[in-house]
């Protein structure tokens, strides 16, 4: 074996703030950023209709995933996985990857690495030409300072180009762990203040992409909406107390084994909310959705009054391990340490290179006032060595589903179960 080495795309937290401020803020003090000599080289917008076409896919490839994690799920764990933040952090490292390792990738995904560059591009400038409230989306780099990896230029050019990376020489030692712990909990607004606990010491480079969302309910809610201790049965038939909002909405869904409705955000944000039916599984239900299914129920939600009562709720997620997914949609050969081929990436002094680590932590937040949700993606690179009726109601007082999507072109950035509430 050789040793290790990390390439952590740490991506995503996706974070939904609610649009007022886009622009970056301070962060603590950094090293030196190795892109300021690389000047961002604009690009060509894609036609909307070339953008949504994209962007389904990439939605489809994130629902693949999504059932591949959910099969790993605990029963009556809470869940909350954010596909935009993974495909964010593997596209990037796409970027870097040559010959067959690179077109495992493509297939998996359904685009080509610079259809890939182009659409998540779009993703971008959606975002920092929001409207209201905040969004934050920031990628970067650190790269050991030591000699032993010296990084392709044109990759930087790449990321810089298309995924506005910053990219950072540091020794990836505890002081530079301290710094990207703080450079993501100032990204993420405190929601996500610790994702890495040490930098291995045969990491040569880490690939970071946080987005923050925080946004407030279209309509917002009156006093006499919010009731305390309302019963919510958990998936192991206990029983918690929680917060109930009543309202009532216009956008009722049904199919899949699932009822459930759409609730807007003030911007260009829906929330999804799916509850199964009685004798169906959440897990098993949600676990069986795909691209298309999800498309038809938004798509095809009944203009209607539904009187609804959602919960409050907040917890965070931790997955370990997201490689036996990502490696189920067929790419294999980037996480072998023998057939990898990343030397588009760069050259390290020690070994092949190939993806190791591929870890995600997430955070949710839903309330009176709106959704704040983050995720974290990291990718540690290592070198060898129901009928009609008059009026509806949905009560989600046990377990259920929700999505959190972009209205414009229906790409998910959340996906969640709420199972336990006393927890």
């Amino acid at each position: 074996m050789k040793h290790i080495r990390f390439f952590a795309c740490l991506l995503a937290l996706c974070m939904i703030l609610p649009f007022a401020s886009c622009r970056r803020t301070a962060l603590v003090a950094l090293p030196e950023n190795l892109v300021a000599a690389y000047q961002k080289r604009e690009n060509a917008a894609l036609s909307e209709s070339e953008q949504a076409k994209r962007e389904e896919i990439l939605a489809d490839y994130g629902w693949k995933l999504y059932r591949e994690v959910l099969k790993e799920a605990k029963p009556g764990d809470n869940q909350l996985f954010s596909p935009l933040s993974l495909e964010f952090a593997l596209c990037m490292v796409a970027n870097g990857a040559k010959g067959e390792t690179r077109e495992e990738i493509e297939r998996a995904i359904g685009l080509s690495v610079a259809e890939m560059n182009e659409a998540l591009c779009g993703i971008l400038e959606r975002v920092e030409n929001c409207k209201f409230g905040t969004t934050l989306l920031a990628n970067s780099i650190w790269a050991k300072d030591d000699g032993s990896f010296t990084v392709n230029p044109a990759f930087l050019q790449a990321v810089a180009d298309y995924y506005n990376a910053q990219v950072y020489k540091a020794p990836l030692d505890a002081a530079t762990c301290e710094q990207l712990n703080a450079w993501v909990k100032e990204y993420t607004k405190g929601m996500i203040p610790h994702l890495l606990d040490s930098i291995d010491p045969s990491t040569v480079l880490l690939l970071v992409n946080v987005l923050t969302f925080d946004q407030k309910w279209e309509v917002p809610y009156e006093s006499d909406q919010v009731k305390k201790n309302q019963i919510f049965t958990n998936y192991d038939r206990g029983e918690a107390k929680v917060t109930m909002l009543s309202s009532t909405e216009r956008k009722y869904v049904e199919g899949f084994g699932f009822t459930g409705f759409l609730k807007s955000y003030e911007g260009s944000y829906d929330i999804l909310f799916l509850l199964p039916d009685e004798e169906k599984d959440v897990y098993e239900t949600m676990g069986a959705l795909t691209g298309d299914d999800y498309r038809a129920l938004y798509r095809n939600a009944e203009a209607t009054d539904v009187r609804v009562k959602i919960p409050e709720f907040s917890y965070d997620c931790t997955y370990d391990d997201l490689i036996p997914a990502l490696a189920s949609t067929g790419i294999e050969r980037a996480f072998s340490d023998a057939l990898a081929d990343f030397s588009e990436l760069g050259e390290s002094a020690l070994g092949n290179i190939y993806i190791g680590m591929v870890l995600q932590k997430t955070h949710i937040e839903l309330d009176r006032s709106g959704t704040k949700a983050a995720a974290a993606t990291v990718i540690g690179m290592k070198d060898a060595a129901m009928p009609p009726m008059d009026e509806r109601e949905v009560i989600l007082d046990r377990p259920f589903g929700y999505v959190i999507f972009d209205r414009t072109t229906g790409t998910p950035l959340f996906l969640g179960i709420t199972a336990d509430l006393s927890k």
